[in-house]
């Protein structure tokens, strides 16, 4: 459904839709249904207008653009890594080895989390997806 509005957007505007506009049509989306849907969507895209930017839609259909946003069953787990480890302005492989680190930490905790971790970054340069396999997934354990 959100597809469709955005490509008859993409056809009706002459442009791509902006991460904004994608954002705002998920929200409604989720509003409109939201007696019927259990889960938070997070946005995130690369435009023209506004660079790199990654939205939180809970429960409900709010819509808030943040630096960060985390998500699932076993983001739970991570709340307090992120908190204490993220920062503004963090190196692309910073950044990698950031989100690598708190996947496994929910991994590592949560029984619905696992088997691997798929990793999309997203610049003016498109999509590059990384996957690490379940056997090289960091394993975090107290001794």
């Amino acid at each position: 459904m959100v597809r469709y509005q955005l490509d008859f957007h993409r056809l009706e505007m002459n442009r791509e839709p902006t991460v904004l506009e994608a954002a705002v049509s998920c929200k409604h989306f989720c509003y409109n249904y939201r007696d019927d849907l259990v889960a938070g969507i997070i946005v995130a895209g690369w435009d023209e207008e506004l660079g790199g930017q990654i939205y939180s839609i809970p429960l409900g259909g709010m819509l808030i653009r943040q630096p960060i946003v985390i998500g699932g069953s076993g983001s739970t787990y991570t709340y307090g890594y992120v908190d204490h480890g993220f920062r503004k302005g963090m190196t692309r492989e910073e950044c990698v080895s950031f989100v690598l680190k708190g996947v496994a930490l929910a991994i590592n905790r949560d029984g619905s989390s696992g088997g691997c971790v798929r990793l999309a970054i997203i610049s003016k340069d498109g999509v590059e997806r990384i996957l690490t396999k379940g056997d090289e997934v960091p394993v975090y354990r107290f001794s």
